[in-house]
């Protein structure tokens, strides 16, 4: 319990430290890109969000009930949870990848585009993947080592690329840094589950995640909203 409330005042720092580097980030992003570029990148953005949401809320799904039958030593349920969950936020992130990818090529005409956006997406679920598992197993102070992984990396590669890429270079950083993060958190908590692709069993995993989703993307929604 003690190394458990350690770990969780580490996460609030590292966590504040990544949210410094992630505005100047931003900040660099905003100050590098002209007015018709940062439009055309904001708009990425909502193309990303989007279809980050046909995921369903599966991964808040799993974080609520993962710990909830850990708590009452059901391993029979935390494997099947596990089986179910995680094989249907895969089976969806990379469907929603596919379908950004396809989507954003017939919108912009550009396939290098195209490949960006489905491959920064799918990264990034790659990387939430982890993160959530690694909350759920309460292992708060590789996540927040993880979420400054993220922070540093993008700011490095898109300080190097963004000024001779252009935005191309923000999308490269942003993937790079997903999957360095998450094969940190691979290399400290690895994802435990078989591949279940039971049509019933996976529709219903989505219809009990449902409400989470709401709530999580009305929030998100919110914070876009401004874009």
């Amino acid at each position: 319990m003690n190394k458990i409330i350690s770990d969780f005042f580490q996460l609030g720092t590292l966590i504040f430290i990544s949210r410094v580097l992630m505005g100047f980030r931003g900040l660099f992003i905003v100050l590098n890109l002209g007015p018709y570029a940062l439009g055309e990148y904001t708009v990425w953005l909502l193309f990303i969000f989007y279809f980050s949401m046909l995921d369903f809320g599966v991964l808040a799904g799993l974080e609520r009930d993962l710990p909830h039958y850990r708590g009452l030593n059901d391993e029979r349920e935390i494997r099947k949870r596990s089986n179910i969950g995680w094989s249907t936020f895969f089976i969806l992130s990379m469907a929603a990848s596919l379908l950004l990818g396809i989507v954003s090529f017939f919108v912009f005409g550009e396939w290098v585009l195209s490949i960006l956006l489905g491959l920064y997406l799918l990264s990034d679920k790659i990387y939430r993947s982890y993160d959530t598992s690694t909350r759920i197993h309460f292992r708060y102070r590789e996540n927040g080592i993880a979420q400054l992984i993220n922070a540093v990396i993008s700011l490095l590669i898109i300080f190097i690329l963004l000024p001779r890429g252009g935005s191309y270079g923000i999308l490269v950083g942003f993937i790079v840094s997903a999957l360095a993060s998450a094969y940190f958190l691979f290399r400290k908590t690895k994802l435990v589950f078989r591949w279940s692709l039971k049509i019933k069993e996976v529709f219903e995993c989505i219809k009990q995640a449902i409400p989470l989703a709401v709530v999580f993307y009305s929030i998100e929604f919110y914070h876009v909203v401004a874009l």
